[in-house]
C-alpha cells in the first residue's frame, strides 16, 4: 500500500510539473515589453522596435512582445517583417487569433487577397463573434469580386449576434 501511495504521488509530481509548469517571462524583458508598448503610443515606432527586440533577445517565446513588434511593424509598412513576427507568434500559439488575422490584415494591405483569405478565414473560425473579424473576412470575399459570399457572411452573423447591431 505504501509503495503504491509514493509511486502515485512519483506519477503525479512528474506530470504536474510536465503540464503545469508556466513559462515565466523575466521582470527584464517585461519591462522592455513596456517601454515599446509606450514608445509605439508616442509614436515613436523606431524606439519600440528596438525595445520589444530587446524584451525578445531577453525572452524569444515573449508572445506579446513578438505580437507588437509584428504591429509596430505594420504600422511602418514593413509587411514583411510584420508577416514574420505573426508566423512566429503562430508558431508558439496556434490559436492566436489574432495573429491569423493580422497576416491576413497585411496580406490584404499588400494586395494578395487570395493569400489573405484563409488567414481571416481561420482568424474567423477562432473569433467568430468579433464584428472586426467578420468585416474583414466579408470585405475579402468583395476585393475577390464574391459578392453573395460577402453578404451571406455578413447576413449569417448578425443573425448569430444580433445584440451587436447598433
Amino acid at each position: 500500500m505504501k509503495i503504491k501511495f509514493i509511486i502515485f504521488i512519483f506519477i503525479f509530481s512528474y506530470f504536474y510539473l510536465l503540464f503545469a509548469e508556466e513559462k515565466t517571462i523575466p521582470l527584464e524583458a517585461k519591462e522592455w515589453y513596456e517601454k515599446g508598448v509606450n514608445a509605439n503610443s508616442e509614436g515613436k515606432l523606431n524606439v519600440a522596435v528596438k525595445y520589444l527586440k530587446k524584451a525578445i533577445e531577453i525572452y524569444p517565446d515573449y508572445e506579446d512582445a513578438i505580437f507588437k513588434l509584428g504591429y509596430v511593424y505594420e504600422k511602418q509598412k514593413e509587411y514583411q517583417e510584420a508577416l514574420k513576427c505573426y508566423e512566429k507568434v503562430l508558431k508558439l500559439n496556434p490559436q492566436a487569433w489574432d495573429a491569423w488575422y493580422s497576416i491576413g490584415i497585411v496580406y490584404a494591405k499588400m494586395e494578395k487577397y487570395k493569400k489573405a483569405l484563409p488567414y481571416l478565414k481561420k482568424a474567423y473560425e477562432l473569433k467568430p463573434d468579433n464584428p472586426n473579424v467578420m468585416d474583414a473576412y466579408a470585405r475579402l470575399y468583395r476585393y475577390l469580386g464574391n459578392h453573395r459570399k460577402a453578404e451571406k457572411i455578413i447576413e449569417e452573423w448578425h443573425k448569430k449576434y444580433p445584440q451587436e447591431i447598433k
